[in-house]
């Protein structure tokens, strides 16, 4: 593995007058920061690509049938997917899903902290193709925002039929607990389309008539994590099932295959078995795998969507790290202001007479007092 040390190299003259060089150490606060950052990221890259085959690839097939005694096909895959056309059984798969890494992670998820670069696109898109036997397949990336021009050029490039941009949004984010904010209610995804002739079929959408073809996909965050035998999160960015049911039901059809890539807890291969497709997961994660292994056993063809986005507790996605986009976001503070409103007090009523008398001279007042007398 390469390592970037904090030094360099240069040459100078010699003491003796000689015309020889002699080379010498570079001292760390000689070298420009962004170069610092330039080679650090091209060693990163070197490493990660030198050890794509270093991850050990197991490969399961199993069956599981609904309530109905439907049997479904699937497969559980470790490996990477930029390799996946050397260990994936080829299938008729019509439909893949990929949650690439967005290059930030929270504690208890794995190999997020590189985010995919448009060439690891390219590569996994064109491994997938290489694995299906469908002439027609659609490819959706569910990616960051930063990740957005990369994530349509490596479609443009692998995808014949033109590429479509949405939008994840979370309806079920709540505030802050140091007061409310806007928060981080939503994620990117795009699609692209591919067949064998270069012509988008009227097949590769299952809209019905009656259903708009909008592209913002409204599905609760799910907040309720998928966790462990021993209690531990499992994937701390765990997605819905209703996003992946999603997916599944608009671009693809009864029986086909569903590729679930970088398959994190396994959400869109439930929802492929749960909808009657057969499916597949890839990750490079073993625990992962063996996470969802588990998943599928215990899962109910009576599943809910409803229960899945009530189950989900309070929405605190919104607290999890998010890169700053173009520069720091600014936060506004108000304060409220209490004015205390003071009635004033009115006026009593008095006799008319005393209103309106005049006040009484020094001679009326002694008058006044004789006659008393």
């Amino acid at each position: 593995m390469l390592q970037f040390k904090a030094f360099g190299k240069r040459k100078r003259r010699n003491t003796w007058g000689d015309n020889d060089d002699v080379e010498e150490e570079l001292p760390s606060g000689d070298i420009p920061p962004r170069f610092k950052v330039f080679v650090q990221e091209a060693i990163d890259k070197y490493n990660r690509r030198q050890n794509l085959a270093s991850v050990p690839i197991e490969t399961r097939f199993l069956k599981w049938s609904n309530a109905d005694g439907d049997d479904f096909n699937y497969s559980l895959n470790v490996g990477d997917v930029r390799l996946m056309d050397q260990f994936v059984q080829k299938q008729k798969y019509t439909l893949a899903v990929a949650d690439v890494p967005y290059g930030f992670n929270l504690p208890g998820s794995e190999f997020d902290d590189v985010p995919f670069s448009k060439t690891d696109l390219v590569e996994m898109i064109t491994k997938f193709a290489a694995s299906t036997t469908s002439t027609i397949w659609r490819f959706v990336v569910i990616h960051s925002l930063q990740q957005t021009n990369a994530v349509l050029e490596a479609l443009a490039e692998t995808c014949n039929c033109g590429v479509e941009a949405g939008i994840w949004e979370k309806p079920n984010i709540n505030p802050q607990p140091n007061g409310n904010r806007l928060a981080w209610g939503f994620e990117n995804w795009s699609i692209g389309y591919y067949s064998s002739e270069g012509v988008r079929h009227k097949e590769m959408y299952q809209f019905s008539r009656c259903e708009s073809r909008i592209n913002i996909v409204k599905s609760s965050a799910v907040t309720k994590k998928l966790l462990s035998p021993l209690g531990c999160v499992v994937n701390p960015y765990q997605k819905p099932v209703a996003l992946g049911a999603w997916f599944v039901t608009h671009f693809s059809e009864k029986d086909d295959w569903v590729a679930d890539l970088c398959c994190g807890t396994g959400s869109t291969l439930v929802a492929a078995l749960l909808n009657g497709r057969h499916g597949c997961a890839v990750d490079k994660s073993k625990a992962q795998i063996e996470s969802v292994t588990q998943r599928i056993m215990t899962l109910e063809s009576d599943f809910s969507l409803a229960d899945e986005a009530v189950e989900s507790g309070e929405g605190v996605q919104g607290q999890e790290i998010q890169p700053p986009v173009g520069g720091q976001i600014g936060s506004i503070s108000t304060h409220q202001v209490l004015v205390e409103e003071v009635e004033e007090e009115e006026a009593q009523d008095e006799p008319l007479e005393l209103q309106s008398a005049p006040s009484p001279t020094g001679q009326e007042l002694n008058e006044l007092l004789a006659e008393l007398d």
